[in-house]
Order: C-alpha cells, then structure tokens, then sequence
C-alpha cells in the first residue's frame, strides 16, 4: 500500500508539473527533465525485485522515492547545469554514492562518454548494473565504501552529492557521529580533512570535486522554520556541518583550492551547499 500511496501522489505531481506548476508553491518554474533510456515504472520494478523499494519500517525507500523528486532539488539541478556547461564531455568522471545511478545515467545520456560509479549499498549497485544493462549504458558500476575508496585512476571530476553529510549521521553502513561530538569544530575539520584527503590524489591536475555538504547557518537556525510549518528538533538532524572558510580551509590542506559554491535552503531537512574545489 506503501508504494500505492507514493505512485498516486507522484502522478499528481506529475499532472501539476506538466500545467508548469510547482506544488510546493503554486508558482512555475523551470523544467529540467532527468529522463533516462529505461523507464521509471521498469526501474521500479527492478527494485521491488532487489529488495530496495521498501525499507524496514515497510515505507518507500530514499532511492525509490528519488525518483518522484525528479527536479524538484534546485541544488541537484544547479550541479547538474554547472556540469553540462563546465565540464567537456571526453573528461573522466566518477559519481560517488551513485545510488541506482539517476545522476551517473543522466550524465551520460547528456553526451559524456566516460562516466563511472560506485555506491556502498549491495542492493544500489544491482539495481544500477540492471539499468545500465537494460538500456545499453557503457559505464562501470561497483560496490565501494565512499570514505575509504578502492580507487585505481585519476579523474577530471568526482561527485560526491547527497550523501557525505547522511552517512556522517549514521546512514549507509556507516557510525554515527553523535550529535555532541558533531558540534565540535575540531570533528567537523577532522571529518572533512580526512574526506577530502581520500579524493584529492585521484584528481588530474586541475581537475574537479563536487561535494555537498550541510551549511553551518543551520547550527542558528529556529525549530519553527519549516516549509511544512511543523516544528522539529532540527539541530538533531545532520549535525556534522560546515562554514565556507571551514571547507577552504581543509581544502587548502589537501592542495585544493574552493572555486565557487551555492546553498540551497528550501529543499531538504537542512540548508545544503555544493562546493566546486578544484586540484591545483
């Protein structure tokens, strides 16, 4: 019934999309179509039949309900465009947490030609390979721990969307940094020092990561300052956060250098920012 729910609600989204409207605030926007060559009702089968639609509690999982979300996430849609206009299309590319792959798949139905990833989750990767045979994608896919990567070649561009500050929290496997320790400016340079350290060596020389991380603005923020109006414990949620000069700083330190970056605040639990740091 879980997913019943989700398909209806999605296909009224999909009705007011098509009008042009936003549902979350009754006004038009852009479209960006994340459209790939297999289609999302094949997808989602392909994870019912993996085990990856429903979680524990029995509700939609993150990677079945990404789907629905489409372009809802201008954040996602802003890194999106930045590649497609930035980045020439013969560059290596390395989509870490890919998921089942909706950004890595994307990509390459928007011309790149060496475009690979790896996710941390069994089920993510089968459900990936699936799709990538299903729609004749040339890619690589595999299993891989984001933190301590396997990796055996340099890239002109490595993503890492969506799912550093979620695995921080405790998600995919990983330990939770607890919230008391996580407010510690100290663990936040530590945390993110050793993240970048792990990419850095993998860069061509002025080559790219794209990383979104939680902004620290959210450490002020009020429980009442919610798009759904409902108050929430919200310094609970993701707390392992960082400031611009933070992120520079730890960049920097890895012979790195943050070219530019742009916070989202009106999609998701907590005000995000993707930062463009380059190999120097």
């Amino acid at each position: 019934m879980s997913l019943i729910r989700e398909d209806v609600k999605f296909g009224l989204k999909k009705l007011f999309k098509i009008m042009g409207i936003d549902v979350r605030r009754g006004k038009r926007r852009r479209k960006l179509m994340l459209k790939s060559r297999v289609p999302v009702s094949k997808i989602k089968s392909l994870m019912c039949k993996r085990g990856l639609a429903l979680n524990e509690s029995g509700r939609p999982t993150w990677f079945y309900s990404a789907y629905y979300r489409e372009d809802s996430d201008p954040l996602t849609n802003y890194t999106l465009d930045f590649i497609c206009e930035e980045v020439p299309k013969e560059s290596n590319i390395l989509v870490t947490g890919c998921g089942t792959g909706i950004m890595l798949f994307y990509l390459i139905d928007q011309g790149f030609k060496n475009v690979e990833g790896f996710d941390f989750l069994d089920k993510c990767v089968l459900v990936a390979n699936d799709i990538a045979k299903m729609g004749k994608y040339n890619t690589k896919i595999w299993r891989d721990d984001g933190f301590n990567p396997s990796l055996q070649k340099k890239y002109d561009l490595i993503t890492a969307m969506h799912w550093v500050f979620s695995a921080w929290a405790g998600n995919y496997g990983n330990d939770c940094v607890s919230i008391q320790e996580a407010k510690s400016l100290e663990t936040r340079e530590r945390l993110l020092f050793d993240f970048l350290s792990k990419y850095s060596p993998h860069l061509n020389p002025g080559g790219m990561l794209i990383v979104e991380l939680i902004d620290a603005v959210a450490d002020y923020r009020l429980p009442s300052d919610s798009l759904s109006g409902i108050v929430t414990t919200v310094s609970d949620i993701y707390p392992v956060r960082h400031t611009p000069d933070q992120v520079s700083k730890c960049a920097e330190q890895c012979g790195l250098k943050v070219v530019s970056y742009n916070m989202c605040y009106s999609y998701g639990h907590q005000p995000r920012t993707s930062y463009v740091i380059k190999k120097l």
